[in-house]
């Protein structure tokens, strides 16, 4: 089992060990996005995967997803069905692609609430967006 992490330093002209906190992990994006599914589900939403690629198979290649730049979680928002998009980015890291810019305009226009969160309480924010109608 390791102990604390010491470090030699100086304080007032003598030599001292000093604590040295643990590095700051960065949490992951699937992480993240395993917190914000758990929290928007728990207040009541449908919420879905949206993973968008293409697969080689016997007879060709297969799309699957909603398309390129599509949220990566679609989500029903009661009373009144609303579509809700979460596209889950990183905080300070995540950069928002143009054709994830494009989706989300098209899906604005239609009346469908689409935006970035980097947390829990940005999804949810976008939740009660979405709830007013």
């Amino acid at each position: 089992m390791k102990g604390p992490r010491l470090r030699k330093t100086e304080w007032n002209g003598q030599a001292v060990l000093e604590y040295e906190p643990p590095a700051r992990q960065v949490e992951g994006e699937k992480s993240l996005m395993t917190r914000i599914v758990t929290a928007v589900a728990a207040s009541g939403v449908i919420v879905m995967r949206n993973n968008v690629g293409v697969a080689k198979m016997a007879g060709g290649f297969v799309r699957y997803g909603l398309g390129p730049g599509s949220p990566d979680l679609i989500c029903i928002v009661p009373p009144f069905g609303k579509f809700l998009g979460l596209e889950v980015k990183r905080p300070k890291r995540g950069r928002v692609e143009a054709h994830q810019e494009r989706w989300h305009a098209m899906a604005r226009r239609y009346g469908a609430v689409c935006g970035v969160v980097d947390s829990v309480e940005a999804a949810l924010a976008l939740v009660e967006e979405a709830r007013r109608g």
